[in-house]
């Protein structure tokens, strides 16, 4: 009689045990989910809807679009509470332990839960990258941009606007009608107030005052205004007649025709990196220019770069030829004749040095005749004992240019006809105590050269000459270092952006895992009960996360130690959970 063989049998994986347990887990999960963004998207709206940021209808819309961005934070414990409820009950009602009698180990009894993290992980992936972001920037949208909305409010509730360290109160408030708004819109204009018993405070960084204005009425137009570099932003201006006011150069009393307060309303979307995707944010490293207060610090360095550029080409010219030459506003050929300029750093201006053999400063201002040709109207002579200047920018937007401003001491108009010699104010062989001489400017603009320059070239030109061991330039440390500052804060921000979206979802995957595993561990105890024991460990991991989000902001690298740590020891958690219920 033969000997009968039979091959091992190949265990087929428990495919419909699996469904049975997926779809109990995604009931439960959904269910979870629904309730507990709509309670976090609530609880987003309560502050901006007590501020009167937003009406009702406005909260409602506001809840909507925060659902999305809420899921963040949702999505990962509505998962790890879902995944303990299911398998709990499967533990209790003892379906897991006949699952186990049959031959399925746990590792296979958890699949469910590991493809159920698997898919939230790649769906908060998404919708950290992609998604949120866009979510994000039309919940701003509702909040950020309205400042004639937030002044009505705030003045209405009797509080102050505060913006830019501009502080404005006021006692009443009067808005347009529609006819009225609609012939403003159609000037260009898109929104107006007049404010009443207007209260405006003007404070530095420190939050002390430095001017201060009591007027009975302001009005407030709110512009778009493009910058020089393409952007558009809202302007609201501020246009002030008469009033009482304090200058923070201790001059006081009432004031007459007080300049336009132009005060930009910041675009929140453009100033923080959480508004953009992950495409974004990479491209961001490589353009920091994008980023408005990086944007400014680079303009603040072109600006000194281009004064920079201008007092070295005159004192290049200087000592080269013992002359320099400048145009006027009317493109008039302005000569100066000195030995050499120096900085005065107590005054902040530049001294023009007197030239050996006279010692004087000699200037010939060739005026253009109708046809334009150089000294066809005369040429005004002046010489001076000394002579200042400043190099400064002027206009706004895209009439901005860099300018000299001259201030001659004891100038003598020496030859000049008596056309000339009306219009500078001076008759032929007068001698002035203070003459000035605005406008002046050098042949070519070294401003529009710098400011179309980003960041990184800016700084590759800027700090070779800060950092140099012989004669660095000191002119230029301050503005270099803040651009540097800001640069490196944004490339810190970048990265810890990154790694947060990336840390939050990892950590959603495993707090599926771990509401799964403690819940078979656990089998015996109250579902509440079992639920904290992957509720905390989860809570702290997500602590972590934000921690080291922070830190890694601030201080680089080193956070994200920290921030991965959480993810780490949720992970060293639950697979020690694991381990300890695979024995059994």
């Amino acid at each position: 009689m033969g000997c009968l063989y039979h091959p091992p049998m190949t265990r087929r994986a428990p495919v419909t045990l699996w469904k049975y347990v997926a779809t109990d887990l995604w009931r439960l999960l959904l269910l979870t989910v629904a309730v507990l963004v709509t309670v976090i998207a609530f609880a987003a709206a309560v502050k901006p809807l007590a501020d009167g940021k937003l009406g009702p209808v406005e909260a409602i819309k506001f809840m909507v679009l925060a659902v999305p961005p809420m899921l963040a934070y949702a999505l990962p414990f509505s998962a790890g509470f879902a995944a303990t409820l299911a398998y709990h009950r499967m533990a209790q009602d003892n379906e897991l332990l006949a699952a186990h009698a049959g031959g399925i180990a746990h590792r296979s009894l958890l699949m469910p839960a590991l493809a159920t993290g698997a898919a939230l992980f790649i769906t908060l992936a998404a919708l950290n990258e992609y998604m949120i972001p866009r979510f994000l920037q039309s919940m701003e949208r509702l909040i950020a941009q309205d400042l004639t909305k937030l002044m009505v409010s705030s003045i209405e509730r009797g509080h102050a606007i505060e913006q830019n360290g501009l502080m404005v109160a006021a006692d009443d408030v009067l808005v347009p009608t529609a006819d009225q708004l609609k012939t403003l819109r159609a000037q260009g204009i898109a929104d107006a107030l007049e404010l009443r018993s207007v209260v405006f405070v003007d404070t530095d960084s420190d939050g002390r005052i430095k001017n201060s204005l009591v007027t009975s009425k302001a009005e407030v137009y709110v512009i778009p205004s493009s910058t020089a570099d393409g952007r558009s932003q809202r302007v609201a201006s501020i246009i002030v007649t008469e009033g009482f006011g304090t200058k923070e150069n201790g001059d006081s009393g009432w004031f007459e025709q007080l300049p336009t307060i132009a005060l930009p309303i910041p675009d929140a979307f453009k100033d923080d990196p959480k508004f953009l995707t992950w495409g974004e944010l990479r491209d961001l490293r490589n353009h920091p220019d994008r980023m408005d207060f990086v944007k400014t610090k680079s303009t603040e360095l072109a600006y000194y770069l281009a004064r920079r550029a201008t007092t070295g080409a005159m004192l290049a010219d200087l000592r080269a030829s013992g002359k320099t030459n400048l145009k006027t506003r009317a493109h008039e050929q302005f000569v100066i004749r000195a030995s050499s300029i120096r900085w005065d750093r107590d005054a902040e201006v530049w001294v023009v040095a007197p030239l050996p053999g006279t010692q004087t400063i000699d200037i010939e201002w060739w005026r253009n005749d109708d046809q334009g040709t150089p000294g066809g109207a005369g040429i005004t002579r002046i010489s001076a004992k000394a002579a200042t200047f400043r190099a400064s920018i002027a206009g706004q937007g895209e009439g901005r240019e860099l300018t000299i401003n001259l201030e001659l001491r004891d100038a003598r108009v020496q030859n000049s006809g008596t056309e000339i010699a009306a219009d500078i104010d001076a008759q032929p062989g007068s001698v002035r105590e203070v003459f000035p001489i605005h406008g002046l400017r050098l042949s070519y603009d070294p401003l529009s050269e710098y400011t179309a320059m980003d960041a990184h070239q800016l700084l590759e030109i800027a700090e070779p000459r800060v950092n140099r061991e012989r004669n660095p330039d000191t002119v230029l440390a301050r503005p270099t270092h803040r651009l540097r500052d800001e640069v490196e804060n944004l490339q810190r921000e970048i990265t810890s952006k990154q790694h947060e979206r990336w840390a939050l979802a990892s950590a959603c995957l495993i707090m599926v895992i771990t509401g799964a595993v403690m819940a078979v561990k656990l089998r015996d105890a109250q579902p509440l009960h079992v639920y904290l024991w992957s509720f905390f460990p989860a809570l702290a991991s997500i602590i972590t996360i934000m921690s080291g989000q922070q830190l890694t902001h601030k201080s680089g690298n080193i956070g994200l130690l920290l921030l991965w740590a959480g993810v780490a020891g949720l992970a060293a958690f639950t697979f020690g959970t694991f381990l300890s219920i695979r024995k059994h």
